[in-house]
């Protein structure tokens, strides 16, 4: 009997990178992160470390994986589901209304999506490359109050 065996590998049109939150001192923890060979992710450095202590002590809610997007802000800072995000553009017809919003990025049903300041659903994106990364929701989170 003849077994074909094909290799098989996997394409990822971007890169898998995560930041955690520490909800109880306040600062983000650094390390990388991959997938282990059933799809787990796996977490490795200085994260690692905080998260097998806070499973043992029963406090693992206290972290927040935070999921790199793939995308880039014009100023071609990374943007992270967290990241409070500034779109400014100016009409070139009528009054030149100027527009400048700011919302959070969030991940639901499998896609990245924009949460504005006062909505209560989020919706697709604006252009990207037009978005400016003004900070993150856990640091900064008066940058989506109104007037800010």
């Amino acid at each position: 009997m003849y077994w074909a065996t094909r290799k098989m590998r996997l394409v990822v049109s971007r890169v898998i990178k995560f930041r955690v939150w520490d909800t109880k001192v306040n600062e983000w923890l650094f390390g990388t992160s991959g997938f282990s060979m059933d799809g787990e992710i796996v977490l490795m450095g200085e994260w690692s470390a905080a998260a097998w202590r806070a499973i043992s002590e029963g406090e693992a809610d206290r972290y927040v994986l935070l999921q790199y997007t793939g995308l880039k802000d014009k100023n071609a800072s990374e943007i992270y589901e967290g990241d409070i995000l500034r779109y400014q553009w100016q009409s070139n017809w009528g009054d030149r209304e100027r527009i400048d919003r700011r919302f959070s990025v969030v991940f639901e049903n499998g896609q990245f999506l924009q949460l504005e300041q006062d909505e209560e659903t989020p919706d697709h994106w604006y252009q990207w490359d037009s978005l400016e990364v003004i900070g993150n929701i856990y640091e900064n989170p008066e940058l989506l109050k109104a007037g800010a």
